[in-house]
């Protein structure tokens, strides 16, 4: 399993500029932020820094 800190390396590694929604069948879908990638990834580091208990 990462450590916080890693997984916090990892998620800041997304340029955030979308991109991969254009190629998510569950976002075009869904159409909600966090079933995408980005999504994933901002969630994931929140987590890891501690936002979301």
């Amino acid at each position: 399993m990462y450590s916080e800190k890693v997984m916090i390396q990892e998620a800041e590694k997304c340029s955030k500029c979308g991109a991969c929604t254009a190629h998510c069948p569950v976002f075009k879908e869904m159409q909600v932020e966090t079933y995408s990638s980005r999504g994933k990834t901002e969630v994931a580091k929140a987590l890891a820094e501690g936002k979301i208990p």
